[in-house]
């Protein structure tokens, strides 16, 4: 996956590995149930289509991308799809440069509507006070608002949380006013 990212920066209309990955998710063919994609340089708009492609039709159960550049966009397509999912477990976003706003999409879509993550680790991101604090709040929100049978275990652990992101309408910055 990880030749073709770096084609797709000079080529945009080549189709990238991870693009070709989403599409074989949505695919009804496909049945696997973990998948670690970790170190595979996964960012931009193959970030967003990924992320995407589990709202759609997943078996998913387990996903690895830890050590991508899934940023922003990445990230918060990633978390309004986990409000559809069903079937994700365990999901590894750590080393991604998920910064808050993508940290408050996730957090939000796990609230009010994820039913089957257990496992979240997101450390290591520069996911600021904004991103940081509602998924804080998941083991303990989430359960009791939503009769959750099981807790989300978040991982937050080597996150700036001084980090300052000015698309995210939550900002510390604008905490001031």
């Amino acid at each position: 996956i990880c030749a073709s990212e770096t084609r797709n920066v000079v080529e945009p209309a080549f189709e990238t590995g991870a693009e070709a990955l989403a599409e074989w998710l949505r695919s009804r063919h496909c049945a696997l149930r973990a998948l670690d994609v970790s170190w595979n340089m996964i960012r931009g708009e193959s970030a967003v289509k990924l992320g995407a492609s589990l709202a759609e039709k997943s078996s998913l159960q387990r996903l690895s991308l830890s050590a991508n550049g899934f940023g922003n966009d990445g990230g918060a397509s990633l978390g309004r799809a986990l409000f559809a999912n069903a079937t994700l477990r365990r999901l590894e976003l750590a080393h991604n440069a998920v910064k808050a706003r993508a940290g408050y999409v996730i957090a939000i879509s796990l609230l009010a509507g994820a039913k089957a993550l257990e496992y979240l680790d997101l450390s290591n991101n520069p996911l600021g006070k904004a991103g940081t604090q509602p998924l804080l709040r998941l083991p303990l929100e989430g359960a009791a608002a939503h009769g959750a049978q099981t807790v989300v275990d978040v991982r937050v652990d080597g996150c700036d949380v001084n980090a300052q992101d000015p698309s995210c309408c939550l900002s510390a910055e604008r905490e001031k006013y």
